[in-house]
């Protein structure tokens, strides 16, 4: 006993100077307006290869979301820190003098600006992120200005060059993943800017307001849900002590069409930057404008040509309070006017309707850094979207074996709003069992939609112009609905050891009209075996819900259709025949999908990184439209009569019979050179197939009865590739290819009746090569830049459209 008295004090002095022997470097990751940088990936090597091989390696780690981070060495001495986060520009390589106990070091990252003033930049090899879990594809606001491809205003067709399981339908509409429009969560900077009324994205937003765009798919943080084919987060730019502009395709641009010079593409884009107060406050403001006018050159002229004008303006400002308190802000309005939309070679202008649109989105948002090392944030936004159908006439819309005639046959005023409260809060990092870092949050949403529709009716004639079928419609087409959702979450990033990162969390979902809390665990985690350095496998399983999506909840509310059957001398075969659809909103069930997830990604020699992963999403208790007219029939075959009906045709109820199937692998390789020259290219090979194939609505002119296939969207091979070649200093090659699987089809009769199994034929293979040259100069005190385009180099077909008639 009284030999271990005398050994404590030299016990005491040998734990003391083992603490004071420690060598720590925390610091935090910032941009030029002091924002914190999350996910920013830091090297840190000794100058000097020293005989202890733990000094030999280079310690790698990502900031966190308060843009914190930290080192630990074994001993004290020079050592080199670097910084790089996609999106901007890399720190460059520091050096740093360490001393014995804690140092602190700060970091300042600035955004990526337009090529032109970043040529003579040098990029920084890629690293591997060993501590993200999550599965990210992203892009630059650089990229989505640099890489050519059709209608390069929109920040929708951008969205075709990121890798992986996407794709743009024949409406322009963007596919992740399997899944439906609505079944993604977009969110701009942080808000959730999903359409309220179709969980559509529809937003007008410049493409060089951007400053990143990044698809989450298969397992991400418990923050998000609503969205299970991913998550696509949009983060826009920012200004900053220097005073910026540029404009874009500000001159007109001619075409030769049909033998003559016409006005055809101007899409002028002028953006502004700078600062309200030096080292205080900023703004940023991007204006796009859009015309354009297209020729069918198989109509006659005359009525051969419909134009598209779009304005979109964003606003954003950020105001430093504090040093620790950071106050941003925006505004985005966008205008839509597109007479004589939907004309083509079988829809002449008698069958177009004129659509007009209105968008406004306000957010603001409040981050509070606490000294602790926590940060709180508090956000509010509003949505609001107003949709115009107009047809040229109130006749009846024909469907013909060659095509449309008519006029079309919906007139509709849609009205869509959501308000939108946030708040987060990331807890600084503590030990226990390794390191944890918690962060919890709360979402509250009202949305609600209000339309007026007025359908008039169509006809379905034969080969021989005879009338097969006619369709009227009855009912008010005015209601109003409104949803109340609230979701809370909890997450914790846990690292038990120096190469291992667990992600484990749980969220809750709640909405006034399905009326149940849904619970979604998620689990994902980052390993890197001893011994391989460049070598990272990740995976997981999370459980998703999607939103409750308005348009699908309101259908019951809408008008029903009445059908009358003709034989060849105009006699009465059957009919009318009513279709109804009805939606008993009791024991409801959300969409649930499961998410099953694998990856791995490798550094390779040369600086080339490569990465596979497979994606296996089944989703169960979706929501659909079934045919209950045998159960139904006798209960309401009395009341059929009350509808003008002399018999029951179709009762579509709501249920949650919905299964989908979603398989994909992908394997990636992109190679960075110097200078800004890189290379991306990308297979994707996958499965979507559902036992709702079709979308169920009273618009569809159709007959369905067997409805299980691949979606609309379903193409099995996908394979894109862009890149950059600086030619000089003053010239720059950009490309890209995408080839893919056509998508499927159905084949109908002249009645309106599926022929054969629903989407089983499909359009030809999809391919497209682009190139664009670009010429950097100096005149008249501003940087300029002449870009010469070529779109579709191999004047590949492509077809999105075909005459499925089997008449025809």
């Amino acid at each position: 006993m009284r030999s271990a008295i005398r050994a404590a004090p030299l016990l005491l002095w040998l734990f003391a100077q083992a603490i004071s022997a420690q060598v720590r470097l925390v610091g935090r990751v910032i941009d030029d307006n002091k924002v914190a940088v999350f996910g920013a990936q830091l090297a840190l090597s000794p100058a000097v290869a020293t005989p202890n091989s733990s000094q030999l390696s280079t310690l790698e780690t990502l900031s966190d979301p308060t843009g914190a981070f930290s080192f630990e060495v074994a001993s004290p001495g020079e050592y080199r820190l670097s910084a790089q986060k996609q999106g901007y520009f890399g720190s460059g390589v520091h050096s740093i003098d360490l001393l014995p106990g804690e140092n602190a070091a700060a970091v300042v990252l600035s955004p990526l600006r337009e090529i032109h003033e970043s040529i003579d930049v040098t990029y920084s090899p890629p690293m591997i992120d060993f501590e993200r879990t999550s599965v990210d594809q992203s892009i630059t606001g650089n990229d989505i200005v640099s890489v050519p491809y059709p209608s390069t205003h929109s920040l929708r067709n951008a969205l075709r060059i990121l890798p992986g399981a996407v794709v743009q339908d024949a409406a322009g509409d963007i596919h992740f993943n399997g899944g439906a429009v609505n079944q993604t969560l977009w969110t701009l900077d942080g808000f959730t800017i999903n359409d309220p009324l179709t969980g559509r994205f529809d937003t007008q937003l410049s493409v060089e307001a951007a400053q990143s765009v990044t698809l989450s798919s298969g397992r991400y943080s418990a923050e998000f849900g609503k969205g299970s084919a991913g998550v696509l987060a949009i983060e826009t730019k920012m200004g900053s002590d220097v005073f910026r502009h540029s404009a874009t395709n500000f001159v007109p641009g001619l075409e030769t069409r049909k033998g003559s010079f016409t006005l055809g593409q101007w899409r002028p884009r002028v953006n502004l930057s700078g600062p309200i107060a030096r080292g205080r406050a900023w703004f940023f403001n991007s204006m796009d404008a859009r015309y354009t006018q297209n020729i069918v050159e198989e109509l006659p002229a005359g009525e051969d040509r419909t134009s598209v004008l779009q304005v979109g303006n964003l606003f954003r400002t950020q105001i430093n309070v504090t040093s620790s308190n950071i106050l941003s802000a925006g505004f985005l309005a966008s205008i839509l006017n597109a007479p004589r939309s939907g004309l083509g070679a079988l829809d002449p202008v008698e069958t177009t309707v004129d659509r007009r649109a209105r968008q406004y989105f306000f957010h603001i948002k409040d981050q509070i850094y606490i000294r602790s090392g926590a940060l709180v944030e508090i956000g509010y936004a509003r949505n609001r979207t107003f949709g115009r159908e107009i047809p040229q006439d109130d006749g009846f819309y024909i469907f013909t074996p060659h095509g449309r005639r008519g006029n079309y046959f919906v007139d509709a005023q849609r009205w869509g709003d959501r308000d939108q409260a946030l708040v987060n809060a990331i807890f600084p990092s503590f030990g226990a069992a390794g390191t944890h870092q918690l962060k919890v949050g709360a979402d509250l949403d009202r949305v609600a939609y209000r339309q007026q529709v007025q359908r008039t009716g169509f006809e379905r004639r034969r080969l021989d112009g005879t009338t097969r079928r006619k369709v009227v419609f009855a009912g008010s087409g005015r209601f109003q609905r409104s949803n109340f959702e609230a979701s809370g979450y909890i997450q914790d990033t846990w690292k038990p050891a120096e190469r291992l990162v667990l992600n484990l969390g749980i969220r809750h979902d709640w909405d006034s009209i399905v009326r149940k809390t849904n619970l979604s665990p998620r689990f994902a985690f980052s390993w890197s075996p001893v011994g391989l350095d460049h070598t990272k496998f990740s995976g997981g399983y999370a459980v998703l819900y999607d939103a409750t999506t308005l348009q699908t909840m309101t259908r019951h509310l809408d008008q029903y259709s009445l059908s009358t059957l003709f034989d060849r001398e105009g006699r009465i075969q059957h009919g009318p025949g009513l279709t109804l659809f009805t939606g008993d909103e009791r024991d409801r069930n959300a969409p649930r999908y499961g998410n099953w997830s694998l990856g791995a990604e490798q550094r390779l020699p040369g600086d080339f990184f490569a990465r596979a992963s497979y994606l296996r999403k089944q989703g169960r208790d979706g929501f659909t439209f079934f045919n209950t007219l045998e159960t139904d029939e006798a209960a309401l075959a009395g009341s059929a009569p009350d509808f003008g009906a002399t018999s029951l045709d179709a009762i579509f109820s709501l249920r949650n019979l919905r299964r989908d199937k979603f398989d994909s692998f992908e394997f990636m390789v992109r190679k960075s050179f110097r200078k800004q020259a890189f290379l991306m290219m990308s297979y994707t090979r996958s499965r979507a197939r559902s036992n709702a194939a079709l979308d169920i609505s009273i618009d569809t002119p159709v007959t369905i009865l067997n409805n299980v296939g691949p979606l609309p969207w379903d193409s099995p091979n996908r394979l894109v590739s862009w890149g950059r070649v600086p030619l000089s200093k003053k010239y720059s090659l950009d490309y890209m290819l995408e080839w893919r699987s056509g998508f499927p089809f159905s084949v109908e009769d002249d009645e309106g009746r599926l022929v054969g199994p629903v989407n089983s034929r499909r359009l030809p293979d999809f391919f497209e090569l682009n190139v664009s040259i670009e010429r950097r100069l100096r005149f008249g005190g501003h940087r300029w830049a002449l870009r010469v385009s070529a779109v579709n180099l191999t004047d590949s077909r492509n077809p999105t459209a075909v005459n499925n008639n089997s008449s025809s």
